[in-house]
């Protein structure tokens, strides 16, 4: 078993000396990981997280550097906002200077007037998500990249850097939806719900395990954030 902890990059506490403060000592301490959120923007419709909502990505760079052993996540990354080409990009040299300490949280996203404000088409977000984790496992797996789908197209092209850690940074699907549970399974190296009771996670958990032996998955890690 391995222990996390959530960094506050969002809200009253999403500042660089609390990050640093916090990210230092959770290393010292022996946690395992550390993990930030993300949204872009927050409608005016829906209120909790504060109004500072710091990058994930750039946030989990600045703790990389100041920090030597600890992994770094994202609880989670929503994947249809972002063009996969310029993420991957991303991911991969984050975990390159980090030396292969991303894991890599990734959801379908949830908060539909965020999706609006974005341009990004809601309903088909399941779709997007699936492609877009195709594509990028695609860019760091081969030495020419190629992709043929519904949202995106590419081919001569080369790809670089390649993640450190291989194939790539292991990949934690977000979601307590049976489509979630079923993309984690096909896609992904974990399943990352947020928030669940102890109950609610062993019926999910359950479920999922059932579902594991047709993708003939091993190694697969279920983790959960409270």
């Amino acid at each position: 078993m391995k222990f996390g902890i959530a960094v506050p990059n969002f809200g009253a506490y999403a500042k660089r000396e609390q990050i640093l403060e916090i990210s230092v000592l959770a290393e010292e301490l022996r946690y395992d990981s550390l993990w930030v959120s993300d949204h872009i923007i927050i409608p005016d419709s829906h209120e909790g997280f504060g109004d500072t909502f710091l990058d994930p990505l750039v946030t989990l760079t600045y703790i990389a550097a100041n920090t030597d052993r600890i992994e770094l996540g994202t609880s989670v990354l929503i994947l249809p906002y972002r063009n996969p080409l310029v993420l991957a990009k991303m991911v991969s040299t984050l975990d390159t200077l980090s030396q292969g300490r991303v894991i890599l949280g990734i959801g379908a996203g949830w908060l539909e007037d965020e999706f609006e404000a974005l341009g990004v088409n809601f309903k088909e977000r399941g779709k997007v998500t699936d492609e877009y984790i195709e594509i990028m496992k695609e860019l760091w797996t081969s030495e020419n990249p190629e992709y043929s789908g519904d949202y995106i197209e590419f081919s001569n092209i080369k790809f670089l850097p390649k993640p450190y850690r291989k194939p790539y940074p292991p990949i934690w699907v977000g979601g307590e939806s049976t489509g979630a549970m079923k993309r984690a399974v096909k896609y992904g190296d974990g399943w990352h719900p947020v928030g669940l009771t102890p109950g609610a996670f062993r019926e999910k958990a359950e479920y999922l395990n059932s579902l594991l032996p047709a993708e003939k998955r091993d190694g697969f890690s279920l983790t959960l954030r409270r």
